[in-house]
């Protein structure tokens, strides 16, 4: 692991414990959630040796009142060992919170990946939930169903146009889905991915090609489709 000049920088600049700003421990804590969760044991040694030597050359400039405070004397003076104490919930908490917010952003991710399909027609442009199921091959319940839990999720919203409701991306959501690709959405949902390219395929053919031979009436025919498409 690199040798975190963070906090030489620090060290260098800022004197006492007391004027060090809120963001060097935001850093800290993110440096810290990065090295636990994936780092080896060669990194995290390596973290806690620099914040010894980091938590040492504040300790060396601190008054002897802030020194029994961190040591738990028994002679420590109440305000200062009160401040201590809060200070150390206060970093668990910041880590807490980070981490929190942190996976809330992988889960919205996945969730973006988990419905590539849909997400990637709306990049397009906004779509309605019917408009969404011609272009991904889904059937229309699915979509309802699919968008509702979207929506929940922050990643999209819709609007009213005339008497049509409009599905759309949020811009958080347009992020994630810019990274993506139909490969993506092809490993994701197999199935879907498949209707899509023979509804495709499908719009190419002549008119007279794109329903199998039958002798039914074309009105028999949407019933059939419509019924499915229930179903």
């Amino acid at each position: 692991m690199e040798h975190w000049k963070l906090l030489d920088q620090t060290a260098e600049r800022i004197n006492g414990a007391a004027e060090l700003p809120a963001g060097v421990f935001s850093a800290i804590v993110s440096r810290l959630e990065d090295i636990l969760a994936t780092g080896s044991r060669d990194e995290i040694l390596s973290i806690e040796r620099h914040l010894a030597a980091f938590l040492k050359t504040y300790t060396q400039r601190a008054s002897s009142k802030v020194v029994e405070a961190m040591r738990c004397a028994d002679k420590a003076d109440a305000d200062v060992a009160a401040a201590f104490a809060l200070g150390q919930i206060s970093l668990a908490q910041l880590m807490a919170a980070q981490a929190g917010n942190r996976r809330v952003d992988e889960l919205f991710e996945v969730a973006v990946k988990d419905n590539a399909d849909i997400v990637l027609s709306l990049l397009e442009k906004d779509r309605s939930g019917l408009e969404i199921a011609d272009v991904t091959g889904l059937r229309p319940e699915t979509v309802s169903r699919k968008i509702k839990a979207l929506r929940d999720q922050g990643i999209t919203d819709f609007y009213r146009e005339g008497t049509s409701l409009l599905n759309f991306l949020t811009p958080a959501a347009k992020e994630v889905a810019a990274t993506l690709s139909e490969i993506d959405a092809t490993k994701t949902h197999g199935g879907s991915a498949v209707r899509r390219s023979v509804n495709a395929y499908r719009k190419q053919l002549p008119q007279h090609m794109r329903s199998p031979l039958t002798f039914a009436s074309p009105a028999t025919l949407e019933t059939r489709r419509m019924r499915g498409a229930r179903s």
